[in-house]
């Protein structure tokens, strides 16, 4: 799917094998570097893609992130690669590099000397930015996917999240040594925030509820989501039966969260869903208190969204109408929170008339879709209808050897 990355003033919109970037009213279409063709050919790697039932499927990226001055965009793709670039003055690839497993979330400490990337079997490695040679070194591993990665802003903790309802919280770069852990959640935690400014953590999960934290896993506040979904606003899609393990259609998990801190602001976009929400973070006495504020329903469930500088939402969808739609975000005189597509800056009006000329590039998006990976787990299996069905066929042949005094026939197993 598309997805959406912006630092300072740089705009980057990614979909399929390409990204665009915008900054100082430049525009620039970078398509990624494929695998070698030895990596192509690797014999483990043939096996894991018809394990996963992949046949010659287009590349797309899978995770990004910018560094926090700017300066570094790495790019995770399915092809098992870590690309990390130069953004000023010129977009420069500095190198491409294979990771162990398809990664899942790419995270920059402050020092810039290298790249944290999680993958989908629970590990999460270190790539050094200086030898840009060498291999990975792994830090820490969960014991299931890892969904979410971030370093605090002294690079001090590590924050992790997984398809366990787990967060975990350690010291870095020396991971092996736990802080805490932040048990609340009953689903899988799709995401966390790290809110540079106030040293906590948000949470959103696929319980639907959002979660605030502190650096010492103590649980500030929650917030719970579904409330604010009508019935018109979920959207039917693949896993949400409750055979697949959904429990209730109206409870879709939080598919991402983005802060704005001149208005204080967190929107949240769900999972088979087409609301956008904005919630207020306020301040209280043990933290932050999570307050609804406005939201929208979009046309289509949305791919990802951002912020910019001028408090601006951008989302991008899969609508060739209208795949880019940005609004401008403010507080009117009673401090609530509006939410507008009017705008009248002219450089935006020029990025976003530009990628709705482009739904070739959005259409790589849906034509390359990485493989549907169901984060819900099965709770409901029901056993019982097999266990009567044995015990049927255990009573049954007990009366058949009390009536012929002879052993039952042996039964043959077949395939």
């Amino acid at each position: 799917m598309a997805s959406l990355r912006r630092i300072h003033d740089i705009l980057v919109v990614l979909s399929g094998d390409k990204f665009i970037a915008f900054s100082n009213g430049q525009e620039e279409e970078i398509q990624i570097p494929s695998a070698p063709k030895e990596q192509k050919d690797n014999e483990q790697l043939k096996s894991t893609e018809a394990a996963d039932g992949k046949n010659d499927s287009k590349n797309c990226v899978l995770a990004s992130c910018f560094s926090e001055s700017g300066k570094y965009f790495a790019i995770g793709d399915d092809q098992k690669q870590l690309h990390v670039y130069k953004v000023s003055p010129k977009w420069e690839l500095v190198s491409s590099r294979p990771v162990a497993r398809r990664c899942t979330a790419i995270a920059f400490p402050s020092n810039q000397k290298e790249v944290v990337v999680a993958d989908r079997t629970g590990d999460v490695y270190k790539y050094s930015l200086i030898d840009t040679d060498s291999k990975g070194e792994l830090i820490l591993g969960h014991l299931s996917m890892v969904l979410d990665v971030m370093v605090t802003k002294d690079d001090r903790y590590i924050l992790t999240c997984d398809r366990d309802e787990k967060i975990r919280i350690s010291y870095y770069p020396n991971a092996y040594n736990i802080h805490a852990f932040c048990l609340f959640h009953t689903e899988y935690v799709s995401q966390v925030l790290y809110i540079n400014k106030y040293d906590y953590f948000i949470s959103g999960s696929g319980d639907g509820r959002l979660a605030t934290w502190n650096v010492n896993g103590e649980n500030l506040s929650s917030y719970d989501l579904v409330k604010g979904q009508s019935e018109g606003q979920v959207l039917k899609g693949e896993g949400d039966s409750k055979g697949q393990g959904q429990e209730d259609d109206t409870c879709n998990g939080v598919k991402k969260m983005v802060y704005d801190g001149e208005l204080n602001v967190l929107a949240v976009i769900f999972h088979r869903s087409k609301l956008l929400s904005l919630y207020s973070l306020d301040s209280q006495e043990n933290g932050r208190k999570i307050t609804e504020c406005c939201n929208d329903s979009l046309t289509e469930e949305p791919w990802d969204i951002c912020f910019d500088e001028g408090q601006r939402l951008w989302v991008v969808l899969p609508c060739e109408q209208t795949p880019v739609i940005v609004y401008n975000c403010s507080r009117d005189e009673t401090g609530t929170i509006c939410m507008s597509e009017t705008i009248t800056e002219k450089s935006v009006l020029k990025i976003r008339s530009s990628l709705c000329n482009n739904w070739a590039f959005f259409k790589a998006s849906i034509e390359c879709q990485p493989q549907f990976i169901s984060l819900q787990k099965i709770r409901d299996f029901d056993n019982v209808k097999q266990y009567l069905e044995k015990k049927e066929e255990r009573i049954s042949a007990q009366k058949i050897k009390n009536t012929n005094n002879q052993p039952p026939p042996k039964k043959v197993k077949t395939s």
